[in-house]
């Protein structure tokens, strides 16, 4: 069974997670689907059922002290595995919404390929992983897989939307500056709201790209959430949806 938990505000300036039921076929942006079941391996039939329906939920599976050891079986095991937040809990009660949080915060940053592979599933009408693996590779200090020209990514972008190469590695740095800030924060016990501490760039970013209010953006959960608002904000999902239903009447 997976528990959906989504954010809410809890205190002033603090945010908080509360278990949901989804409606009308939705979850809210920032959703974690946290999965208890055993073995591991139904765990994650679970996970991926959930990601199939909701592809920007946050994975999360609950760990008992004594079971902390499996954690890296559990991320090599499972297909988003570097996705997956780890929750540990004493083993005689389940996790709190704050485990769940700290959870999420801690995980390592995404690698560009993580990145590249959830935007080109999201719009994959679009057909744009190879180039947006590149982009985020650039922007995030990983060697990319390939190069090509500037002209030749300026025509493959534009062709496919409003953002182009420079706009998706802005998008690539404001996610891992989150994810720095997310995991200083859970691992210096801070308040989760410390990731949204943005440099001058981070800040011209997400008024650029999400055109969010650092209130919402908190609300963000997991860097999947942020990506996702991006995609909606800048007309990618229904593009690409509008692209495959062309194709599938030719």
């Amino acid at each position: 069974m997976v528990d959906l938990w989504a954010p809410t505000d809890g205190t002033p300036r603090r945010i908080d997670v509360i278990r949901i039921e989804p409606r009308a076929n939705s979850v809210p942006l920032g959703t974690i689907a946290l999965a208890t079941d055993r073995p591991f391996i139904a765990a994650f039939v679970e996970l991926r059922d959930a990601l199939a329906r909701w592809p920007w939920m946050v994975p999360c599976i609950s760990l008992a002290l004594d079971e902390r050891h499996l954690a890296d079986v559990a991320r090599l095991t499972f297909r988003h595995g570097e996705r997956l937040a780890i929750c540990t809990s004493a083993s005689e009660r389940t996790p709190t919404p704050r485990d769940l949080l700290n959870a999420v915060l801690a995980r390592p940053k995404p690698s560009a390929e993580t990145l590249a592979r959830f935007v080109a599933t999201r719009i994959a009408g679009l057909n744009l992983e190879d180039a947006l693996h590149e982009q985020f590779s650039l922007a995030i200090g990983e060697i990319p897989p390939h190069t090509t020209s500037r002209a030749t990514a300026s025509r493959r972008f534009s062709a496919a939307g409003l953002l182009r190469a420079q706009d998706w590695r802005a998008v690539a740095r404001l996610v891992h500056e989150l994810g720095e800030n997310s995991r200083s924060a859970a691992h210096g016990g801070r308040a989760a709201e410390a990731r949204s501490i943005l440099s001058p760039a981070g800040h011209r970013a997400r008024r650029k790209y999400l055109g969010l209010a650092i209130e919402a953006l908190e609300r963000l959960i997991g860097w999947e959430a942020v990506l996702e608002h991006v995609l909606r904000r800048h007309g990618y999902v229904e593009l690409a949806g509008e692209r495959e239903r062309q194709r599938e009447k030719n």
